[in-house]
């Protein structure tokens, strides 16, 4: 049996990469300028919980759009990789290493924005904190 990964030719990897960079695009943009960007008001907590509260599904729908996005540009990581390695191998596995490093990092960000979801649950454990301390965390 042959390994399929293996065989993946270079026109496939830059076709993979491209639809992959354009679902990054759409899916970007929805999360950062349709759903966070109308919740998150700088500088003034209060609205900012009082928003997310209000439209929890969009703020959801926004990490999950930043799941997705992560999700693809790894995958993109690898097809740039598989493109970019007849011209220089180094750079190319330097390339998708540094791009693997963002996904991680960008993924912690993420769960920051995950564990907001946990201030707003109302659960029995936050009630021990003031409000004002809630709106410091957020």
């Amino acid at each position: 049996m042959t390994n399929r990964i293996a065989e993946i030719s270079q026109r496939q990897a830059a076709r993979i990469a491209g639809f992959g960079y354009l679902i990054v695009f759409i899916l970007a943009a929805f999360a950062n300028y349709f759903a966070f960007e109308r919740l998150i008001v700088s500088g003034d907590a209060v609205i900012t919980i009082n928003n997310i509260i209000s439209n929890e599904l969009l703020f959801r729908f926004g990490i999950a759009s930043w799941l997705i996005v992560l999700t693809v540009d790894a995958v993109v990581a690898w097809a740039l990789y598989v493109f970019l390695k007849p011209v220089n191998r180094n750079l190319s596995l330097l390339m998708a290493w540094f791009r693997l490093v963002f996904v991680a990092i960008f993924g912690i960000g993420l769960v920051n924005l995950l564990s907001l979801l946990h201030l707003f649950s109302g659960a029995d454990y936050l009630a021990v904190f003031e409000p004002s301390q809630l709106h410091s965390a957020v």
